[in-house]
């Protein structure tokens, strides 16, 4: 509740300050009348229907009704003032609705039951078409919006949407968009695409790009809601936004009166904006914005103020509200010719008009429109600027598409400034020819934009090839009706011509420019470039081998190119049977590193060549076959071990460079040769692949065997003299020499020696391979006998075992692998005993701490490197070393001392560990002893655990007695020790003797009062005796008047002899002690009334008092006594 009231307050203040600011701003022409048909006219609501609109010409047009009619209005002066109205139509309809199309044609329309109905007027308001039915609908308000030559109308419901293409003439389309909202609207943006936002309360959006056609519905983000709507449209350099606000409705207080919304219409975004309190009438809202950037929030206050506020930022944020007059409900417009506001509103029933200046800024452009220009013309646009800018701000000519769509702009030029100026424009030269092109100026600084003037492009253009070669033709196209003397120019004529029909013909290589002329004076302008042909030897020769002479060879043609043309890489080489193939870039031959020869010994084939430009000429290539020269039996044979990381691979490493020399030899002295390798037939004719590594060279494409390929070629003409396959590699298989896995052993016997069993070693090693042999070396490369003997008595080392292949013909040796033996002999440890550890237990668990500092180094003794483990009596390991102090009870502890080569070499000892019991006995911590004439008291140990001594001790730590009873003679404090016959001591314990004694009291220890108020004994402590004392009272005939007590005080007693007992609580006796108290009457009366006739002391003995006086008064007169 307390937040409510804080918002509600925070609320109220800020009513306060938007009321302090409210501006009355005076208007240039104010509360003019606009009705002159009687006193009940009306415009409807504000926010279901616009009742005002103007045309290109400044006419201002008023639509109202009457319940009966409904009647049009019309200012010619800006609305200073209003001809009088015609009539429209006969109609009960209250919300008529008027638009004005951009070829000033008035659109008129209203709903009657369930139709909707339509008028329009050609002549500027003169007169109107007869109205007629377009479609139905539920009654309520419709709205009109109108893009060019389209008319499109949607009723209140948003249900349908008409549309019409032919300015109204014609039938009407119709959609159905397939929900029935409370409030709907049609809105059109720059571009002519339409907008039906609608909402019951929650909002929708529809959009149409196809002039009503079809509608696609838009996703907003987040979702909104508004009750009473108002809709309006803006469009600026910063975007296209739809604006809602409406009023309140009770019960809902999520949309209050003062909130809206500003929608993205290209990402449906909703953003929350703030506009002025609407609550009086929640149907009092109506909304202007256009496609200049403008914003208008109208609204009636609570006091009935019809209201109006201007946004120069679409929506950001609102200036300062102007009251308009005291109404019921208002519209607005905005003059396209004055930049004027207009409202029109209705006052206690008729309807007034009042004009606003200076209100909204605006940019105009003044050049007339259309313009007619040619592509890449520069020319001027004019404009005009109303209202305050800022100096420098940038104004921008924005040129739309060919169909006159700002969605992607062309910007063609700008200017900065803050007054009426200039923009000096340049039109891109690619663009199309097209009578539909816009310009329009826009400032993005203050959400501005201008009205649209029509741009007549026309456009000229050049087609065709702009690029050939040395001695081609080309024909141009121009786009536009030539002009009828030389249409066609070129600037140098020296590297290209071109006739009156655009046929350039290339002269020499460079770039000229040709130009085209137009008979409306329109130039196209193009850069021509012409191409050198390529540099070629119009005749080259490949040789190649003949390996089985029958004429036929493969030949790589690729080896030619570059006989053909010098940098082949920077050209496109391609290969042909026939030069008219080549020619045509037709059939070419597709293997070119493997073509054969079609005639034998001798064929002919042409070679097309093309430089990057795409210029050719042709070469001739003669293709060449010789038999060759190496003798078919010469063979070279060679032998490797497989190697590398796999020796079971196949592939092993060869140098077989010597048969570079034997092939020199087969030739004649001193001919220049050209030797190579390849490893298949294939790659040796086309010269592709070939062996560069002769000398260590590996057959991986042909693991265990391979054939290599021999060419030889002549470094004179690069004839071909010799190819076959000559060379043989062979890889020999590589033994495995199988581990062998052996125990290591224990020296039991500590001679360092042990006896292996080596029967299965050779078997082992060899597994299931032939062919092969073994031999053993031990470590200083001695060789052993094979099979080694069995036992083999050895002490450790290692021996390596070789296994050869013994059908290797490796000329570096035979194939073999190596694989090594680990004899082990390891020491045994020896474990030195440990005598017992005895310890006497600290307390009474059976645990103690015991030294264990030494006993590693005990059972080590001068051995090192050992693992040393202990186990407890459940065989559980225990740290190693034990932990010092070791905290044990009695136990026999397990110790092993491994080789930690190879722990199966241990020995074990134990160790006892003994926690000797602590003796145990009871005694009490109190006693008395009486001091009277001869003292002794008896004191002594109970239930002992064990046969022990013990050790009696007084306070001075003197010894009073070593048996378990002894005997003390005065108070103190004395401990006792028990010592076992394991040396154990228990824990000290001590007694406290306390003395007390009979008490010593007499008279000098009583305090009496008698013959008072309040009789009583009193005993004095201090000089009792050393007991602890009880008392208690009785009287002369040993009856207890007071039990034992530890107070001392005994009072409210009469006259008489009492005896004091004094006790001693420890038992050691009591003592009695006698007392008189003296009372007596102070009268008496003896005349026989039985009522005081007596008088008598009590308290009075022959043991007290031995004699006394007594005074008697009678009558005043004194009578003595003597008392004995």
């Amino acid at each position: 509740m307390r937040k409510i009231k804080k918002i509600i307050t925070s609320f109220l203040l800020i009513l306060i300050l938007f009321a302090n600011n409210i501006h009355s701003q005076t208007a240039v022409f104010s509360d003019v009348e606009v009705s002159d048909f009687g006193n009940s006219n009306g415009i409807g609501s504000a926010n279901t229907s616009r009742n005002v609109a103007t045309d290109s010409n400044g006419n201002i047009y008023v639509v109202y009704a009457n319940g009966t009619e409904i009647r049009l209005a019309k200012s010619i002066n800006n609305g200073e003032s209003f001809l009088p109205s015609i009539l429209i139509a006969n109609s009960i309809s209250l919300e008529p609705e008027i638009n004005v199309s951009q070829s000033n044609i008035i659109y008129i329309a209203w709903t009657e039951n369930t139709s909707v109905f339509f008028t329009k007027s050609v002549n500027l308001g003169d007169s109107f078409s007869n109205a007629r039915v377009i479609g139905d609908s539920i009654a309520g308000n419709i709205h009109i919006a109108s893009y060019a030559n389209n008319i499109y109308l949607i009723n209140q419901q948003g249900k349908k949407l008409f549309s019409n293409d032919n300015n109204g003439t014609g039938n009407f389309n119709e959609i159905n968009t397939g929900v029935s909202m409370v409030y709907a609207d049609v809105l059109i943006d720059l571009n002519g695409i339409v907008y039906t936002p609608m909402d019951n309360p929650d909002l929708l959006l529809f959009e149409s790009t196809d002039q009503g056609q079809s509608l696609t519905s838009t996703t907003l983000i987040p979702s909104g809601k508004v009750y009473f709507s108002s809709y309006a449209l803006s469009d600026s350099p910063n975007g296209t936004f739809i604006f809602v606000a409406g009023g309140d409705l009770d019960g809902d207080p999520t949309v209050p009166s003062t909130s809206g919304y500003r929608i993205n219409t290209k990402t449906g975004v909703l953003q929350t904006i703030t506009f002025g309190k609407n609550t009086i009438t929640p149907e009092g809202r109506t909304l202007y914005a256009d496609n200049k950037g403008a914003l208008i929030d109208g609204y009636r206050a609570d006091n009935g103020d019809l209201m109006i506020s201007v946004s120069a930022n679409q929506g950001i944020s609102f200036e300062t509200p102007i009251v308009v007059a005291n109404g019921g409900s208002h519209n607005i417009a905005r003059s396209s010719k004055t930049n004027h506001v207009l409202v029109v509103y209705e006052k206690n029933g008729s309807i007034f008009l009042s004009t606003y200046t200076d209100v909204l800024k605006n940019i105009e452009i003044t050049t007339p429109s259309p313009i007619s220009l040619c592509s890449s013309e520069n020319f001027d646009i004019s404009f005009k600027l109303f209202g305050d800018f800022d100096q420098n701000t940038l104004f921008v000519a924005s040129l739309s598409d060919e169909n006159g769509n700002f969605t992607n702009t062309i910007e063609i030029g700008s200017v900065r400034t803050n007054t009426d100026g200039i923009i000096n424009c340049n039109l891109p030269a690619n663009l199309v020819s097209s009578g539909d092109y816009r310009i329009q100026i826009e400032s993005a600084s203050n959400f501005l934009q201008s009205n649209p003037i029509n741009l007549q492009l026309k456009a000229t253009s050049i087609a065709g090839d702009f690029n050939i070669c040395l001695t081609e033709t080309t024909q141009l196209i121009g786009g536009g009706t030539p002009r009828i003397s030389n249409p066609w120019a070129s600037s140098n004529s020296a590297i290209a011509t071109i006739d009156n029909n655009g046929i350039v013909t290339a002269v020499a290589s460079g770039i000229v420019k040709i130009s085209y002329f137009t008979n409306d004076g329109c130039t196209s302008e193009i850069d021509f470039q012409v191409f050198d042909l390529p540099i070629i030897n119009s005749n080259v020769t490949l040789n190649q081998c003949d390996n089985d002479s029958d004429g036929f060879s493969s030949f790589n043609l690729n080896e030619v190119k570059e006989k053909i043309v010098t940098n082949k890489d920077n050209y496109t080489i391609t290969f042909f049977e026939e030069k008219n193939l080549a020619e045509n870039n037709s059939s070419p031959i597709q293997n070119s590193t493997a073509y054969i020869n079609e005639i034998a010994s001798n064929d002919i084939i042409c070679a097309r060549v093309e430089n990057n430009n795409g210029c050719l000429r042709i070469s001739e290539v003669n293709l060449i076959i010789s038999t060759t020269q190496i003798p078919l039996n010469f063979s070279k044979i060679f032998y490797e071990c497989d190697d590398g990381v796999n020796l079971n691979d196949g592939i092993a490493t060869f140098d077989f460079s010597s048969v570079t020399n034997d092939i020199i030899n087969i030739f004649p002295t001193n001919q220049q040769l050209d030797i190579t390798y390849y490893k298949n037939e294939n790659d040796a004719l086309a010269e592709e692949n070939k062996i560069t590594n002769v000398d260590n060279y590996q057959n991986t494409s042909s693991p265990n065997q391979q054939t290599i390929y021999i060419r030889v070629d002549s470094k004179v003409d690069n004839s071909c003299l010799g190819l076959g396959a000559h060379i043989t590699l062979n890889v020999e298989n590589v033994p495995v020499a199988n581990m062998v896995n052996l125990d290591p052993e224990c020296d039991n016997d500590r001679d360092g020696l042990f006896s292996f069993d080596t029967s299965a070693i050779q078997s082992t090693i060899i597994g299931s391979q032939n062919n092969v042999a073994v031999s053993y070396f031990d470590e200083t490369g001695n060789q052993l006998s094979s099979p080694l003997p069995n036992p083999f008595i050895t002490d450790s080392q290692k021996i390596t075992a070789r296994i050869t292949n013994t059908n290797s013909q490796d000329k570096d040796g035979q194939c073999y692998d190596e694989t090594t033996i680990d004899f082990v002999v390891n020491t045994v440890p020896i474990a030195n005993p440990i005598l017992p550890l005895e310890v006497c237990d600290d307390d009474f668990d059976g645990i103690t701490n015991f030294d264990t500092s030494t006993i590693e180094n005990t059972i080590l003794g001068s051995q090192t490197g050992l693992i040393v483990k202990y186990f407890d009596e459940n065989n559980n390991t225990l740290p190693s070393p034990l932990p010092n102090p070791f905290a044990s009870s009695t136990q026999t502890i397990k110790v092993r001392l491994e080789n930690p080569i190879y722990d199966v070499c241990f020995e074990e000892t134990t160790i006892d560990f003994i926690v000797n019991e602590k003796p145990s006995f009871n005694l009490i911590t109190d006693d008395i002893i009486c001091m009277d004439n001869n003292p002794r008291l008896g004191i002594q140990i109970d239930n002992p655990l064990g046969n022990y001594s013990y050790t009696w001790r007084d306070e001075s730590n003197v010894i009073v007695g070593t048996t378990a009873a002894v005997d003390v003679f005065e108070g103190g404090v004395y401990s006792v020790i028990a010592t076992s016959d394991k040396g154990c001591n228990s824990d000290e314990l001590s007694i406290r003797i306390r003395e007390s004694s009979i008490s010593t009291i007499n008279i000098n220890d009583i305090e009496v009062q008698d013959d008072s108020e309040n009789n009583f004994i009193r005993i004095n402590t201090q000089n009792l005796g050393l007991g602890d004392y009880e008392f208690r009272l009785l009287d002369e005939n040993s009856n207890i008047l007071f039990d034992y007590q530890d107070d001392t005080l005994f009072e409210n007693l009469e006259g008489g002899i009492y005896t004091v007992e004094v006790n001693d609580k420890n038992n050691c006796g009591s003592q009695t002690f006698e007392i008189a108290l003296i009372s007596f009457p102070k009268f008496f009366t003896p005349n026989s009334d039985n009522q005081n006739d007596f008088w008598q002391i009590k308290g009075i003995s022959k043991s007290f008092y031995k004699s006394g006086i007594i005074t008697v008064l009678i009558d005043m007169v004194k009578w003595f006594l003597n008392l004995q």
